[in-house]
């Protein structure tokens, strides 16, 4: 009798232990499936960002993404950049816009890091910032300026042209040389107003910067675009980073999401209204930290935008 309890028993576990395998392989297999649906333009979808193998961005808890810190000291894969540029014109006298994807090369001291390719160079420093290395304690005789906001700060692939970088140039220009004007450039690709407020949070202050330049808008008009958004908390949301790591997760909400959204001609200029609210607060919260820390903060829109 106590020898069939024993048989019982034991087969039971081999059962859970087989169960147990078949569910982490099928688990397994759905990450891989998932993980490869989700490849695209998407910074979520990047390959190798969320496992820290990407050579330029790295998963952070609270902002979702950021320029890798200290990237030299981390083993990363080759990077493909995928380009956009005009060709000459077809016959109706258009220019063709075409992709084209460009090997690039990743070189790292133990300050700055360079991604060279045809277009021009990306330099990035081990703060986690885009251009040459900084003293992340301010020098006595340095004005500091932080440029913040999106892509249209962090600029294209040409260091030497981002706006950060012209700027620095052109007030340094005039100068005594007693005292320099430093202007870092803290843009980051695809970061909201969200983004750019906690990021404020939690790297700049600690900069001490004189000025801050505040550029950003453009990648919230996706939020806006959000019904039953009540409030920031809900605008700001960021997923739990234990499931944002998760293939399947990503896949369910860039591919299943986006089947659900509402077109911004379904939803109404109301929804626009409401949520710009929450993108005003993000900026007013950046605006007077800063103003209680002594820094003053301009706002900086696009020239294109009042263009014809």
């Amino acid at each position: 009798m106590i020898k069939n309890k024993v048989f019982t028993k034991n087969k039971k576990l081999k059962i859970i232990c087989f169960a147990l395998i078949i569910n982490v392989m099928v688990f397994s297999g759905l990450e891989w499936i998932a993980g490869y649906l989700v490849q695209g333009d998407n910074i979520y979808r990047q390959v190798g960002m969320m496992d820290g193998n990407h050579p330029l961005m790295e998963f952070d808890d609270e902002l979702g993404y950021q320029i890798r810190k200290q990237a030299m000291r981390k083993p990363t894969h080759v990077l493909s950049l995928t380009v956009e540029k005009y060709e000459v014109a077809d016959a109706s006298g258009k220019p063709t816009r075409v992709k084209q994807t460009l090997p690039a090369e990743l070189n790292f001291t133990y300050e700055e890091g360079l991604i060279r390719s045809e277009h021009g160079d990306i330099v990035f420093n081990s703060l986690g910032f885009r251009g040459p290395y900084f003293k992340k304690n301010k020098p006595q005789d340095t004005f500091r300026i932080v440029a913040m906001g999106g892509s249209t700060t962090a600029g294209m692939y040409e260091n030497e042209l981002t706006y950060p970088r012209l700027l620095e140039r052109m007030l340094n220009q005039p100068s005594t040389g007693k005292r320099k004007i430093e202007v870092i450039n803290a843009g980051v690709w695809g970061y909201t107003s969200c983004q750019v407020m906690k990021r404020y949070k939690k790297d700049i202050v600690g900069l001490k910067p004189d000025l801050i330049l505040l550029m950003s808008g453009w990648n919230d008009i996706n939020k806006m675009r959000t019904s039953g958004i009540t409030k920031r908390s809900q605008y700001c949301m960021n997923h739990h980073p234990v499931l944002v790591r998760s293939k399947i997760f990503r896949f369910l909400r860039l591919k299943i999401g986006e089947a659900f959204k509402k077109t911004p001609s379904e939803l109404g200029v109301e929804v626009f209204q409401e949520n710009s609210k929450y993108y005003l607060e993000n900026l007013r919260e950046i605006i007077e930290d800063a103003g209680l820390n002594g820094t003053h903060v301009v706002l900086v829109s696009l020239p294109s935008l009042f263009e014809t």
